[in-house]
């Protein structure tokens, strides 16, 4: 595990997400519903932005659940990679694991190929310096990490979850999975 940074200072470092996102002006948004999301302060502006976006107070305390529902192009696949990579470097598990058992982040969507764009992502925010030493193995489907956490690829089905100890589910496109 790395040295613990919130969300926000990981995306304001350019040697962690801040280099990979672009110019962070077009993020404020996203930096309002994440504040929210970890129950960090906020601005005048950030508060603003939230309770626009949710019609809410901003929380004082971190959510269990976030849903977005945001259009074409809005950066719901790279922030929800941003988040599936700041779960797997930055959280620890180990009080709530039994020696051996993994914790796995599934990137989940419609099909494996959709669940790819977020995967691709995540690989692409592991690539830094201090994120590529933790890489202990991957495939095409998988991301094992030395902090004891795997990011998988997966399909939206009620099976594939089964006996996995799931401290974050990254969710895409969940109104195009099928409910058979």
């Amino acid at each position: 595990m790395t040295k613990a940074v919130s969300i926000i200072e990981a995306m304001e470092d350019d040697q962690l997400f801040g280099g990979w996102l672009g110019p962070l002006d077009t993020w404020r948004p996203w930096i309002a519903i994440l504040r929210g999301t970890f129950g960090l302060p906020m601005n005048e502006a950030e508060a603003g932005i939230f309770a626009k976006l949710t019609q809410r107070k901003p929380p004082t305390r971190p959510a269990r659940e976030l849903w977005i529902c945001a259009g074409r192009r809005s950066g719901k696949s790279s922030a929800t990679a941003m988040l599936a990579t700041y779960f797997a470097a930055f959280k620890d598990y180990s009080d709530v694991l039994r020696r051996g058992e993994v914790a796995t982040i599934p990137v989940l969507a419609a099909d494996r190929a959709q669940a790819r764009t977020i995967f691709r992502y995540t690989r692409a925010l592991l690539d830094v310096p201090m994120f590529r030493d933790l890489i202990v193995s991957e495939t095409k489907d998988t991301i094992s990490l030395s902090t004891g956490v795997c990011i998988e690829i997966g399909t939206a089905s009620h099976r594939s979850l089964r006996g996995y100890s799931v401290p974050l589910a990254c969710c895409d496109e969940v109104a195009h999975w099928r409910v058979d």
